[in-house]
């Protein structure tokens, strides 16, 4: 099934159904931005983060439950959440309030999509499910995320107190997204990090000696750590599948220019039992242990 087919947002229309292994991996990435902000903030002594989140593949930030009967949050309305909780909690009975100041930019391809996601945000904000503060820094584009990439980092420099950004890259096909643009964005800011959606489970499945196959990962920037001639040989073995995902696993961090690499493993219900990767990339140690336990937390 094609993206296009699954997932269509127009106002006046239904969202699509969100799957049991996106709510958990929603879950997630709204844990971790409230931690991330709690654990940065911890000592007392700091006034104020500066902070930009992006989601370059937010889609209309609204679905159906699983049931298929109630609406719940996507991506970016959690994210904004997630801030809007952290605040609260970081200035709960003091009389001097600490400063988050953040940027959010969600990013989507689709003229439809965009525009609902900017009804729904803005329908939440009424509600005070989010805050009206962080909506007015909230930054709705119509584009392809490799395009904006330039001026999001270029956005990010240009911010006072720090290049801290998390992108949360949730792309369909595990081809949409080279390493090397990834590289770039761990080189470019000194605070950077990604949350890389990473559909493990269909690569391996399809993986063959052939060119069909071979261009897509060089493509990527990962055909170098596939052992492209053993590959008959190793699908007879038990282990192909361990072995393969340890290789691309190493490739993506070595690629990517991450000193560490978090990888939630999840495997859906359903039909498509095709496993993905949830994996957080950083070069700094107290984020990745910030994503370590939560990964201990939702094993």
């Amino acid at each position: 099934m094609k993206k296009a087919d699954k997932y269509l947002w127009r106002i006046g229309s239904p969202p699509p159904r969100l799957d049991q292994h996106s709510a958990v991996k929603h879950r997630i990435i709204e844990s971790y931005v409230r931690d991330y902000i709690s654990t940065l903030m911890a000592p007392a002594h700091i006034p104020r983060l500066q902070l930009t989140l992006v989601d370059g593949f937010s889609g209309g930030g609204a679905y159906l439950d699983e049931a298929g009967q109630g609406l719940v949050d996507g991506s970016p309305a959690l994210i904004l959440r997630a801030v809007q909780d952290a605040r609260r909690s970081l200035n709960f009975g003091r009389d001097k309030p600490r400063e988050l100041s953040v940027d959010f930019e969600f990013i989507d391809a689709i003229p439809d999509t965009t525009q609902y996601l900017e009804y729904w945000l803005r329908g939440r904000a009424d509600e005070g499910a989010i805050d009206q503060s962080d909506l007015a820094r909230t930054r709705v584009r119509c584009g392809k995320f490799l395009q904006e990439l330039p001026r999001l980092i270029a956005d990010v420099k240009r911010r006072k107190m720090g290049e801290r950004a998390i992108f949360v890259l949730d792309q369909y096909a595990y081809d949409q997204l080279p390493m090397h643009d990834i590289a770039t964005i761990m080189r470019s800011m000194k605070g950077s990090e990604v949350i890389l959606n990473f559909n493990v489970g269909s690569l391996i499945t399809f993986l063959s000696d052939r060119a069909a196959n071979r261009r897509p990962m060089e493509r990527i920037g990962l055909d170098q750590y596939i052992p492209w001639g053993q590959l008959k040989h190793l699908k007879l073995t038990g282990e192909w599948r361990h072995v393969l995902q340890r290789d691309i696993a190493y490739g993506i961090r070595k690629e990517a220019g991450a000193r560490y690499a978090t990888i939630f493993f999840v495997r859906p219900f359903g039909s498509n039992t095709w496993d993905y990767w949830l994996i957080h990339l950083s070069n700094h140690y107290k984020a990745h242990e910030v994503m370590k336990n939560l990964h201990w937390k939702n094993a």
